[in-house]
């Protein structure tokens, strides 16, 4: 027998499919087909016919009808059915010949039908009770591969692992065979519920995309793609409405007992199917039972209409405590794996929260994260953040209570103008305000109130800047149109996603959720401000059930703060709110913190990135890699790798080189430029030192172009370095191709080249020579490289004098190293009047100094610029 299990596509999930000796319960001698063989079999589910047919007769094998896969709502009512589904169980069990079977499953359905005296031998007698065959049914479709549809399938180099998927009733599970002597075993790799999947796609014909609701997904590459995607699509359908079936089972089971009641005490309205939408003061009727697996925080719970649904614990109270503790809201209980910070944090200051161990990885990054990018240190410091004494100093220097967030929303946010109408004193203080706001709210309490309404309504402002768990109803500042009150509430949803508090809507990513959000901003600024204080709600107070949603939400921050500035209005208190964070090493994410502070400072000086981020940087920073390796190039073809963030600007790039040169004044590292040079494009142009390098790279990238980014000194006026052997390397291997194209020489018109120009040449050409690592005297073949093009074609000196001039000059040279040689070589080529120029080819139009026409050189340096003719290269103009 065959132990590769056949993949029938065709076939209706829940028809018995037709089996060969392939199938489990045949014969042994046919096991040297492989799996490769097996795979590509190709076969079709004929319907049955009416008509005359020939058949075979008299053949040595025989063909077996066999239960394949459950449906995830199917029953087995039928007793004739579940007879068959029963003798087929007991039958590859005793045969111990099933793939589908692992030894241990194998031994354990065994055991279960000794146990209950079950045989080959009376399967099939009347001793056999219906209860008895459906538990040992039931024990079968517990397995993980007895009934399951398995598909031939591959990996590819995510998923190595993988050679078949099986989907059955209980989920999609990764499989791989094992080939061993006593047999070829299946071990399951993972396993996908149906309830985790999103969506199923098929982008390829031979690829299947699983889309999961944390944001992941998985790829599969298959010849049965098709049936894949349809067999998975049709048992989520069916898995979801079996849920929410058992659920309303299980609401009309609890709410016969009696109920306890909930009141709202505040509104809740939402469009997903799951959960439930009350107003403020709606009487929620709350289910409990043991069978609901509620994540933390969540309640399930029934309103009066009969709609029943989830909804957050923290907008509704009990009633029947009302009257001692209506105004305290639920506080679900803190993970057992996180810490608070200390309590003695200044009042008005986030406290966020510590995960213990090390970050939780992410499942939603897309494959295509680059390696370029590196891991960084931003949950973990920074290294331009203060220690010691300095970070304390600067932390209590910032816990002086102004600025606060909490300020910012009282006097800011569209809830709290609504209520109150607020007064700020001088210094910015707002105490006289809460004074006012808590006479206001007892005055309108009534008699009944008790004291702690003003409490409550502390609490109640305090909310506003706090984590939510659902999604907002309206902006949280009073935005000008309805378009950008819908806008908002959108781009607080991305956010949610993205920090996997709010499931994806269909094939959607994460990358997906910042470009909405980085759009809309881009498109309509005073949404802005409504974005940073929705990433600052959310990333306060964070009690997410998701361990990794805080750390996710600081990461979306640095990207919003990498591209947009705020209002002048907003700036003192977002500086405050990432300065209090950042310098204060308590909290979880500082480092982070940092990060965003940086950011938005350089988006402050030099207007923000311009270009949407690639799938790559998001997925980088998503991950925590906030730095890419970027290659830079010197003259001479030097390469240096620098880490690169998002933020980075030419400047930056241009001051690091600089220092590595030994240049470290200001004004001097001006004369150096970054050039970004094209492939195939001829004309290049140094970047601006306020561009962003990843806004350019990721463009040539996006279009397909090769390109190199390219340092060199473009303007010359401080004096040459002579000192530093990395700054002679790169200045030398910038001008020495200048001075052999001839460019630096200036030929006097009708005269002879000065005495002086003529030894410098040759003291040059030996200098170059011993550059080049030579340790020989120069030969008349190579002298001719030494030396200037336009020289050659000078009649004043011949070349065998060129020859003996340069080896007269080489006995010098012969005791330096390389660096030094280079460094004298510069040292007489900058007392040239040339020195130091920039050259740009420039046609010739006026017909003045009785030039007809043809091609120039202009160079323009220092003191002055001029012309050149391209041949002899001598001087027409200067100015």
């Amino acid at each position: 027998m065959s132990r590769v299990p056949e993949a029938r596509g065709q076939c209706p999930a829940a028809d018995y499919a037709h089996k060969g000796r392939g199938s489990c319960g045949g014969q042994s001698q046919d096991q040297a087909v492989g799996a490769r063989a097996v795979d590509s079999l190709k076969t079709k589910l004929f319907p049955t016919s009416t008509a005359p047919y020939l058949t075979y007769t008299k053949v040595p094998w025989r063909l077996r009808i066999r239960k394949e896969v459950f449906t995830p709502g199917e029953l087995l009512d039928n007793a004739n059915l579940l007879h068959l589904v029963f003798s087929q169980i007991v039958q590859d069990v005793y045969a111990d010949a099933c793939v589908r079977l692992t030894p241990e499953e194998n031994a354990k359905l065994r055991s279960l039908l000794e146990s209950m005296s079950v045989t080959p031998s009376n399967a099939q007698g009347p001793s056999v009770t219906l209860q008895t065959k459906r538990q040992v049914v039931e024990a079968a479709r517990a397995l993980p591969l007895y009934f399951s549809r398995i598909f031939p399938a591959s990996g590819g180099r995510q998923l190595p692992d993988v050679q078949m998927l099986a989907v059955s009733h209980s989920g999609v599970r990764t499989v791989k065979r094992q080939r061993e002597t006593h047999g070829d075993t299946l071990s399951v790799l993972d396993t996908l519920r149906f309830e985790d999947i999103a969506d199923v796609t098929v982008p390829r014909p031979s690829t299947v995309n699983i889309l999961l609701r944390n944001g992941g997904w998985m790829t599969i590459y298959s010849p049965k793609a098709t049936q894949i995607k349809t067999m998975i699509h049709k048992f989520v359908v069916e898995c979801t409405q079996d849920a929410k079936t058992m659920i309303h089972k299980f609401v009309v089971e609890c709410t016969q007992d009696a109920p306890e009641y909930l009141r709202a005490v505040a509104d809740y309205v939402t469009t997903e199917s799951t959960l439930l939408s009350f107003r403020k003061g709606e009487i929620v009727r709350l289910v409990k039972h043991r069978s609901l697996n509620l994540p933390k925080g969540w309640l399930y719970g029934v309103t009066d209409s009969g709609e029943s649904g989830l909804f957050p614990c923290e907008y509704v109270v009990p009633l029947g405590r009302q009257s001692q503790d209506g105004a305290v809201r639920y506080t679900p209980p803190t993970h057992q794996n996180e810490s608070r910070v200390s309590q003695k944090s200044s009042a008005g200051l986030p406290i966020e929260r510590v995960v213990d161990g090390a970050a939780v990885a992410t499942a939603s990054l897309p494959i295509l994260a680059s390696s370029a990018w590196i891991d960084s240190k931003d949950d973990h410091g920074d290294e331009e953040e203060e220690v010691g004494e300095e970070a304390e100093r600067r932390a209590t220097e910032l816990a002086d209570g102004k600025h606060s967030m909490l300020q910012f929303a009282m006097f800011n946010f569209r809830e709290s103008l609504d209520r109150y109408e607020l007064l700020r004193q001088r210094d910015g203080s707002i105490r006289g305000s809460v004074k006012m706001i808590e006479h206001l709210k007892a005055t309108r309490g009534g008699k009944g109130r008790k004291a702690k309404d003003s409490d409550w309504t502390w609490k109640e402002l305090v909310e506003m800047i706090k984590f939510s768990k659902s999604p907002i109803q309206s902006a949280l500042l009073n935005l000008e149109s309805p378009e950008l009150n819908k806008m908002a509430m959108e781009s607080f949803l991305a956010i949610m996603r993205y920090m996997g508090d709010y499931p994806m809507a269909k094939n959607q990513s994460e990358v997906d959720c910042v470009y909405s959000i980085l759009v809309s901003c881009h498109k309509h600024p005073p949404l802005r401000d409504e974005v940073y204080c929705q990433i600052i709600k959310q990333t306060t107070n964070n009690k997410s059930s998701k361990p990794d949603s805080c750390q996710r939400g600081w990461r979306l921050f640095s990207i919003i703060a990498a591209y947009f500035d705020c209002s002048e209005n907003l700036k003192p208190y977002l500086f405050k709110f990432l300065e209090t964070a950042a310098y204060d090493k308590r909290r979880a994410y500082h480092g982070t913190a940092m990060v965003c502070l940086q950011n938005l400072r350089k988006t402050f000086k030099y207007g923000g990135r311009k270009n949407v981020p690639s799938i790559e940087e998001i997925a980088a920073i998503s991950a925590g890699r906030n730095s890419k390796r970027q290659i830079y190039r010197l003259p001479g073809g030097t390469e240096r790798v620098i880490n690169t963030k998002s933020t980075t600007v030419v400047e930056d790039i241009i001051d690091e080189i600089c220092t590595i040169l030994g240049v470290r004044s200001a004004i001097e590292a001006e004369e150096f430029s970054l050039y970004c040079i094209v492939e195939g494009d001829p004309f290049t142009m140094p970047l601006s030192r306020e561009e962003y390098i990843l806004d350019v790279t990721t463009e040539l990238i996006k279009n397909g172009h090769v390109f190199y980014l390219i340092f060199c000194r473009s303007v010359w006026f401080f004096p040459l370095r002579l000192d530093n052997a990395l700054y002679v390397e790169v200045i030398f291997n910038q001008v020495a191709p200048d001075y052999l194209e001839g460019l630096l020489l200036v030929a006097p018109r009708g005269r002879p080249l000065p005495d002086t120009i003529v030894n410098d040449m040759a003291r040059i050409a030996a200098l170059l020579h011993r550059a080049a690592d030579m340790q020989h005297v120069p030969s008349k073949d190579e002298v001719k490289y030494l030396l200037p093009k336009p020289v050659l074609a000078m009649k004043d000196i011949r070349p065998p004098q060129w020859v003996d001039m340069v080896q007269y000059s080489w006995p010098d040279m012969t005791a330096l190293t390389n660096t030094e040689a280079k460094a004298q070589c510069l040292d007489i080529l900058q007392r040239w009047p040339l020195f130091g120029s920039c050259f740009f080819a420039v046609k010739w139009i006026r017909n003045e100094y009785n030039y007809r026409g043809g091609h120039c050189s202009g160079p323009a340096f220092s003191q002055s610029s001029g012309f050149a003719t391209r041949t002899t290269k001598q001087n027409t103009s200067s100015h």
